[in-house]
């Protein structure tokens, strides 16, 4: 009875399967531009290998390479979705063990790059705020640049935040997202920004322009009462006055600028008050 216990012990310790160990070729992968070679190692004999992706066993295609009776597999042009963790399982008859997990670093992206902005309008008057935010899916995070007109601006981060903004700022919002390990670029769609000045809104003169207008036409006026003409430019409004037998109405030129004719209406045109359509 004692010898049979020792032949068992024997026959144990030929089969057992132990110090199983991963080795890879490179931890730090780009997407697409990476290759990776995975190599299990194990004492025992007789041994047989096979490979997990998590809980996936790891099959032959046209980029996953199994050799040397599976004991290396090799990936080649990597995907976000190789990143892991990887086992290796070493089998010997019934006995069989496992390796510690491997995960491979794996950069991707930018991609499917979005600018949002906030509050959504059509048109924004001076002084109002707006913030734009731009997103990426990118590993590592990307970095983030901001463009308006094509033109870069100082700004950087994935939000940009327009305080008291005024007429100078409108135009086309673009970001631009940039990964410095696959080094790859991407941009976004251009945002339209728009924006008036409050003094004008709806046609609306502010005291400002209305004083401006007082101004300009004091300094011409003895030159509409020789009959010459008066012009009073007003941000986007054009006023003029010329002399004429007939009465004087409001007209609209193609380019929408209101015109008043007959200078003889000019001192009415001097005493507009606040709430008067220009």
């Amino acid at each position: 009875m004692k010898t049979a216990v020792t032949n068992i012990i024997i026959i144990l310790g030929i089969i057992s399967v132990s110090n199983i160990t991963v080795t890879v070729s490179s931890t730090d992968l780009v997407e697409f531009n990476s290759s990776v070679s995975l190599s299990c190692s194990s004492s025992g004999s007789s041994l047989s290998f096979l490979w997990l992706n998590g809980s996936s066993v790891v099959t032959a295609t046209d980029r996953v390479q199994l050799t040397d009776g599976g004991r290396n597999l090799t990936i080649v042009s990597v995907s976000r979705y190789d990143q892991g963790p990887f086992r290796c399982r070493v089998s010997s008859g019934v006995i069989n063990g496992i390796s510690e997990p491997v995960n491979l670093s794996i950069s991707y992206g930018p991609e499917s790059i979005s600018l949002k902005t906030s509050p959504t309008k059509d048109f924004y008057v001076t002084g109002s705020n707006v913030d734009l935010s731009c997103s990426a899916v990118s590993s590592p995070a990307a970095q983030f640049t901001w463009f308006l007109n094509r033109t870069q601006l100082n700004d950087t981060g994935p939000e940009l935040r327009l305080t008291n903004i005024q007429t100078c700022q409108s135009g086309n919002y673009s970001c631009q997202a940039f990964n410095t390990k696959t080094l790859r670029y991407q941009t976004s769609q251009p945002s339209a920004l728009n924006v008036l000045d409050n003094s004008e809104e709806c046609g609306r003169l502010s005291p400002a322009a209305i004083t401006r207008i007082v101004i300009a036409c004091v300094l011409v006026f003895g030159g509409v009462l020789a009959g010459g003409l008066c012009i009073c430019v007003i941000e986007s409004k054009l006023l003029y006055f010329s002399r004429s037998n007939s009465s004087a109405q409001p007209h609209k030129t193609e380019h929408r600028d209101t015109v008043y004719e007959n200078n003889h209406v000019a001192p009415q045109a001097l005493s507009l008050a606040p709430g008067t359509r220009g």
